[in-house]
């Protein structure tokens, strides 16, 4: 199993990870409305940019090693973590 980057976006100057996370969110449940499914992903956000990898993985262990791919991508670019406060 491998984690593949499959495309890279530069991030606007006003990028708000709270609103770009909810919008992501709901074209999930869209997804799910329409399709019945979701491709396995992940966005990495680094200072200027967003990543987009996708995956496929079959039980726990390559699960694991997937999220492991991830982190190594992330850390390769120079991504950090942060934290989203929720908006009541």
């Amino acid at each position: 199993m491998s984690v593949t980057p499959v495309w890279l976006n530069s991030r606007a100057d006003d990028f708000d990870l709270y609103i770009y996370a909810r919008e992501v969110l709901d074209l999930a449940i869209e997804c799910v409305k329409t399709d019945g499914y979701l491709q396995s992903g992940a966005f990495v956000i680094t200072a200027r940019d967003i990543h987009y990898l996708t995956g496929e993985f079959t039980g726990q262990a390559e699960k694991e090693r997937a999220y492991s791919e991830i982190v190594t991508y992330a850390r390769s670019i120079k991504a950090e973590a942060a934290n989203i406060k929720s908006v009541n």
